[in-house]
């Protein structure tokens, strides 16, 4: 057994500080650090690197600054941003207001956003083949050595000098500019970064290549902008006679400038000629098929010296009739940036005989190739295309981002929030597709139709969390309480005012996609846009006046009050009985009478050599029924108290750091639904007298007496608590989410009470969808009645996983950090702060319909359910 060392614990808290911080360093880097942490003195310094003299040594010590997490990414002047991000209250007046005049009308929207070069450290290494080092061309240096020897040698002082040993090579990064280039920017510039931290190289310059209509390509030495038109330069600048400048140009490889040729013949042939180039190619191998590369022929070629000029590479494993000593043609080096192909194709260039690259030898007929020419598809055989051609994880995430805006970082949140596996290889499948163009406004969106139709493939669950998000995302950086995607709708044209024109295009396609999902989002969307026509037609009230008419003198009479005890008659007194209403709780004795025992199924699912299995047993439990007419009643089961740990464990699969830390809680007895409340239900106590607010007796979306009410907000659920009390005497409430955890749970600690997975015979969700290698089976897409399954916990409740979502009283928190322990509701006073929700809904996936599984909304939001609690009486 590896035993661990006593001194490891602070080595262990130093990588996991690394890892938050996001430093991606291997153990050879954290062991020199450690090292290096010997020699530097631990003192503070408030510069950046500072010099002392230490006494007793004589020896100059560096100190340096405490190791820090990399500041954030700042955004490229050409990225396409959506202005939602508002000003950081820290900084001075003076830096806001030079903000304003700098910069237009706005708050910028930043997103956090996994890296878009993946695998650095790997990639750092593969180029260390090209890090020797050679005489310098043209600085010298003082050889201390030789001089010595010739002074002495001839009798007098005689300098020797020497060449300087430098860097080998220096690169040209050359980046194609093409409508395509939106979505390699991050990566692009990751990759730049790597490049200058390796230390490989001489010196690293950025070029741009940009096609300019009619005056064909173009080099430039900075980015072209709106605010900066650089003169072009000549193509004969990037050659370097000596043959130690390395060009690599950036590209996918799919503008029209490849496709006619014009890049090949215009600059690449010359460079190829005269130096080392290649193309750093950013789609993977399975996708040159749809680029120009498929118009040259994919070959392997070997340097037989270091440094070897293109034209005279030698290509392998080409067909009989092709010459391999030839010359002819353009032979291009393409790499990817993956460790693999950049390893391959450094060992080339520095010449070890036993390597070789991939990459496309372009004959001299390529100038000729026709350009593809554009497809006249219609919406539906655009989105028929690309799922038949495009990865699971492209087509999913065409679906999220077809619920907002084009605009890369909306689609950099959706990927890091609800799709991480995805990289911009996916985004660029998608752009590939011809899904998304560009508009007259220079920016994008989906072709005419498309968007409706990948609307149609997102799950209600999915569109609502997409929307969700991003309304909260821009609820942060606004200052406002926005929650969910229906709270933004209702402040759109106050967030209009401080976000501009991206907010509103963000408000306009949420309801073009709540329309589209037709029902009750449709009914929101048609609100929203209501109330927005209203408020823009309510007049401005005038300001108050000031102007006071002119004052006049005013004539009064003053009286005092004095006393006159001495006038008092005799007093008399009168008796008379005082009565005190004292209100006496309910016994346990009386509800104890009205309690009755039940039996129900209890079910668990279980896995045997391979197959999934439905265990069921039979179990007792109590409840009392409260009667609201002769055939509907609230079936209220008993719950004993008890103590449970709360949250998930975390190796719980698909969890969530909201679900943490597991903390014990104690809950006293109570009870709770045996159902969520049904429409019967609902429209018997909608129809008892109001206690604050009007209750539509109809609201769900799936009609049915026995089906779950579906379509209510907190509030409502509140007051159907109020009515139901006012109307039995007994205190009816909405359960606290200690207590609807600690009764779904029923003793059990597995994801779900029905064990470590869930199938879709005993619960209501997205069937098709599987947890922890569960089964999968049928989606209902609706609710189902509530006795549907014929199968409950433990405590004897049903529908605790899936069917519909319910409303808890506490507010929202992210984490369980100071969260109470006696069971009680968690408040804040935000009243209006968004409120939890439990339990899933029919179109969940399953992993949101896990005991522990915890979400909130904003507490007008109409698609949420109820189940409802009581607290039993104590023995007095």
């Amino acid at each position: 057994m590896t035993q661990i060392r006593e001194d490891a614990e602070p080595l262990v808290e130093l990588i996991t500080r690394f890892k938050r911080a996001k430093i991606d360093w291997d153990g050879e880097n954290i062991a020199d650090l450690l090292w290096l942490a010997k020699y530097v003195d631990a003192s503070p310094s408030k510069e950046s690197k500072t010099t002392e003299t230490d006494p007793k040594s004589q020896k100059t010590r560096v100190k340096f600054p405490p190791i820090t997490a990399p500041p954030p990414r700042e955004p490229s002047s050409a990225e396409p941003a959506i202005n939602l991000y508002r000003d950081d209250p820290q900084e001075s007046e003076e830096t806001q207001q030079n903000e304003k005049e700098t910069t237009s009308s706005g708050i910028p929207f930043k997103t956090p956003t996994a890296p878009a070069l993946r695998q650095t450290l790997e990639i750092g290494r593969s180029l260390r083949p090209l890090m020797r080092k050679v005489d310098s061309y043209s600085q010298t240096e003082l050889d201390e050595t030789a001089t010595a020897e010739q002074t002495a040698e001839h009798r007098f002082c005689t300098t020797v000098m020497r060449p300087v040993r430098e860097r080998w090579l220096e690169v040209a990064l050359v980046v194609e500019q093409t409508p395509s280039t939106f979505i390699w920017e991050d990566t692009i510039r990751e990759f730049r970064q790597l490049l200058e931290q390796q230390g490989a190289f001489r010196s690293i310059k950025t070029w741009y290549l940009q096609s300019s209509g009619s005056k064909g390509l173009s080099l430039f030495a900075q980015k072209p902008s709106d605010q900066t038109n650089p003169s072009a330069r000549s193509y004969k600048e990037l050659i370097d006679t000596a043959g130690r400048r390395l060009i690599l140009l950036v590209s996918d490889c799919i503008s029209p400038a490849w496709w006619q040729g014009q890049i090949q013949e215009d600059c690449l042939q010359l460079w190829a000629q005269n130096g080392l180039v290649a193309v750093v190619q950013l789609l993977p191998g399975k996708l040159w098929g749809r680029t120009a590369l498929s118009k040259g022929l994919g070959v392997k070629f070997e340097a037989m010296n270091p440094g070897m000029v293109n034209q005279y590479l030698i290509p392998r494993e080409i067909p009989i009739w092709e010459d391999p000593q030839s010359t002819a043609g353009l032979k291009l080096p393409v790499i990817t940036l993956l460790p693999t192909s950049l390893q391959q194709w450094s060992r080339m260039v520095a010449g070890f005989g036993d390597s070789w690259a991939t990459g496309i030898w372009f004959d001299q007929g390529w100038p000729k190739q026709p350009t593809p020419k554009s497809s006249s598809l219609t919406a539906e055989q655009l989105v028929k295309r690309f799922n038949t051609t495009a990865s699971d994880t492209a087509r999913h995430l065409a679906e999220l981002i077809s619920t907002v805006p084009v605009n890369l970082p909306i689609i950099y949140l959706i990927q890091a929030t609800m799709l991480p596996e995805s990289t911009p290889l996916h985004l660029a499948e998608i752009v590939m597709s011809g899904l998304i163009r560009r508009t007259d406004e220079d920016q994008y969106d989906f072709a005419d139709g498309v968007r409706e139709r990948l609307i149609d493939l997102v799950s209600v669950s999915e569109a609502e969390e997409v929307l969700d998000r991003v309304s909260q995302y821009i609820g942060e950086r606004v200052g406002k309480a926005i929650y969910t995607f229906t709270a933004l709708l209702m402040l759109e044209d106050q967030l209009v005012e401080a976000g501009g024109t991206e907010l509103l295009q963000f408000a306009t396609v949420t309801k073009q996609v709540l329309r589209r999902m037709g029902g009750e989002y449709a009914a929101i969307a048609e609100a929203a846009e209501a109330k927005s026509r209203n408020d823009r037609r309510r007049p401005t009230p005038p300001e108050p006046t000031l102007n006071f008419p002119p004052l006049k003198p005013l004539d009064f009479i003053a009286a005092k009050l004095v006393s006159a005890a001495e006038d008092f008659s005799e007093l008399q007194t009168e008796e008379f009985t005082v009565a005190t209403l004292t209100l006496e709780p309910v016994t346990n004795k009386a509800l104890e009478n009205n309690l009755q025992s039940f039996e129900f199924t209890v079910a668990t699912v279980t896995q045997n050599r391979g197959r999934w299995s439905i265990e069921r047993r039979q179990q007792q439990a109590k409840k009392y029924i409260e009667k609201l007419s002769e055939e509907v009643g609230i079936e209220m089961v008993a719950i004993p108290g008890g103590q449970f740990l709360m949250g998930s464990p975390v190796d719980e699969k698909e969890r969530s750091d909201w679900e943490s830390p597991q903390h014990e809680v104690t809950v006293e007895p109570f009870f709770l639904g045996r159902y969520p409340i049904t429409q019967a239900q609902w429209r018997l106590v909608a129809a008892l007298p109001r206690v604050e607010r009007e209750l539509n007796p109809d609201p769900s979306r799936f009609k049915g007496g026995r089906l779950p009410v579906e379509s209510i907000n907190w509030y409502e659920a509140v007051e159907f608590c109020a009515r139901l009390s006012q109307f039995t005497g007994r205190h009816y409430r909405l359960p606290t989410e200690a207590e609807w955890e600690y009764a779904c749970r029923a003793g059990t600690t597995t994801p779900f009470h029905f064990g470590e997975t869930i199938t879709p015979e005993v619960a209501n969700y997205y069937g098709k969808s599987v947890y922890a290698g569960g089964p999968k089976g049928e989606y209902r897409a609706t609710t189902t009645p509530v006795e549907h399954f014929g199968v409950a916990n433990d405590f004897g409740l049903s529908d605790m996983h899936g069917n519909v979502y319910e409303w808890c009283q506490d507010h929202w928190h992210e984490n369980y950090k100071g969260a109470p322990k006696n069971g009680g509701a968690w408040l804040t006073e935000k009243q209006n702060a968004p409120r939890l929700r439990r339990g899933g809904s029919w179109d969940s996936y399953p992993y949101a319909c896990r005991s522990a599984y915890r979400i909130y909304y904003f507490p007008g939001a109409l698609i949420i359910g109820l189940r409802i609690a009581c607290a039993a009486p104590r023995t007095e």
